[in-house]
């Protein structure tokens, strides 16, 4: 592979999956995907399968500030925190179901409705505090951005890195099936 091919690719790919996911959800299927593109239903299915919504993210927004933590909450700041204090900020105290802590693989992070971290969740690593419950990422870090372009290349993760992810309805978390 050329190094202008290597660089292409995953752009291409990512721009292609990008398109696939607005046709399904204005009710393309699988045969007008492979039809448009020149490839079999199955194939089609195969590549762009993961846009059905079997998968699940958690996503978090905020507003690029920072403020005080509320009263129960044992950090000092909430927000964009920056430093060593943003992993802690970044895993709050959230309402997060069963269902979505045994799916989810990945937590991405929003500031003012554009994608700026995402994280792997360690899936054995969810703290409760009783009512709420936070993610531990692996290696308490985020991804690097390559790593984050190759998963969505992959279809395993919805966004990269700069894509818009407004907030939604509902609060700063949500689930959100891919």
């Amino acid at each position: 592979m050329g190094a202008l091919e290597a660089k292409l690719r995953p752009a291409v790919d990512g721009m292609m999956a990008d398109c696939a996911a607005l046709a399904l959800a204005h009710g393309a299927t699988f045969e007008d995907l492979g039809t448009a593109v020149g490839i079999t239903r199955q194939a089609a299915s195969h590549r762009w399968g993961h846009l059905r919504g079997e998968r699940i993210v958690v996503v978090i927004s905020r507003r690029d500030r920072s403020h005080p933590a509320p009263e129960h909450d044992s950090r000092a700041r909430v927000g964009e925190v920056g430093g060593s204090g943003q992993y802690d900020a970044d895993r709050g105290w959230w309402p997060i179901g069963a269902d979505v802590r045994a799916a989810a693989a990945h937590a991405v992070i929003a500031v003012d409705g554009e994608v700026r971290r995402v994280y792997a969740i360690d899936t054995g690593g969810w703290d409760s505090d009783g009512r709420k419950w936070r993610f531990r990422a692996v290696d308490d870090r985020p991804l690097p951005a390559q790593e984050i372009d190759r998963l969505h290349t992959a279809g395993d993760l919805p966004y990269r890195l700069g894509d818009p992810c407004p907030t939604k309805a509902g609060g700063a978390y949500r689930p959100e099936r891919f």
